[in-house]
């Protein structure tokens, strides 16, 4: 089966409650405490991700929206605050208070999506029938299709005929929770604030050879499907600790640079002989 956006949720409902709390917490608390959510998420989730056949760039595009340069929607607050009205079918009142997100809402849309959404749930779909995270990336991928601000591979070629953004997002809205609604809606705009996940946290906690990849590839789909190509598929996402020094050298042979990919410094590790 397909993997859930609820599960999605399930770790950036409480990213954002550390991120928001009062007092905040010293930096290095909350460090550890995201560092501790993020690698039990990984953990829990990781016999799924293979029971699933997850798309990872699909996880990862949620994770990261702001990764996603390739993916212009073309949709800012105000015009997104017309296309989920239209989503969700509000009237005149509930399209006024949508609309005075700014002022209500902290200025985050996302929250008074959310708001809106819990004044009337949805009902909670049956199973299998739970809005997917490879529902969202194709949603999106059509979306982006539709700008010609989008990377070349994304825009659909001229004379397409194309669908709205309403008719793209409905079904998506129609079956999601008030909580998955305000996450989707903040997929959209491609902004956690004040939630910002570490990249390297998220990324070794997938697998520990990604944050090294992304060093030398930084091109997120190419560094996932390297992972998952046959050389990669053989090291383990997660090795016991007196083994990753070991793999990363091995690793670290295997990876070589592409032409017009971008390369940051490798981070492979040296092992220690004991």
């Amino acid at each position: 089966m397909p993997f859930p956006f609820m599960h999605v949720v399930s770790l950036l409902d409480p990213l954002s409650g550390l991120a928001t709390k009062q007092p905040p917490p010293k930096p290095a608390v909350l460090k550890t405490k995201y560092s501790t959510l993020i690698t039990s998420w990984f953990d829990h989730h990781r016999p799924l991700f293979t029971a699933a056949k997850l798309d990872p760039i699909a996880l990862f595009s949620l994770l990261f929206p702001e990764l996603r340069a390739d993916r212009v929607y073309n949709l800012r607050e105000d015009g997104l605050v017309k296309v989920i009205a239209r989503c969700l079918g509000l009237g005149v009142t509930r399209q006024r208070q949508l609309s005075n997100w700014r002022r209500d809402a902290d200025g985050d849309l996302g929250k008074m999506v959310g708001r809106i959404m819990r004044a009337a749930e949805n009902p909670p779909p049956s199973p299998g029938e739970e809005v997917t995270v490879e529902e969202i990336e194709k949603a999106l991928e059509e979306l982006a299709s539709r700008s010609i601000f989008s990377s070349q591979s994304k825009q659909t070629p001229a004379g397409t005929a194309t669908r709205g953004a309403h008719e793209i997002l409905t079904p998506l809205f129609l079956r999601m929770s008030s909580s998955e609604g305000m996450w989707f809606t903040r997929a959209i705009l491609k902004s956690y604030l004040p939630v910002v996940i570490p990249e390297e946290t998220a990324m070794y906690a997938y697998h520990f050879l990604l944050p090294s990849l992304w060093s030398v590839q930084s091109d997120l789909r190419r560094c996932l499907e390297v992972l998952g190509g046959a050389v990669f598929r053989v090291f383990p996402p997660k090795p016991e600790k007196r083994d990753v020094g070991e793999l990363l050298e091995g690793a670290g042979r295997l990876v070589r640079p592409e032409v017009g990919v971008r390369v940051g410094r490798v981070k492979f590790l040296k092992a220690r002989v004991s």
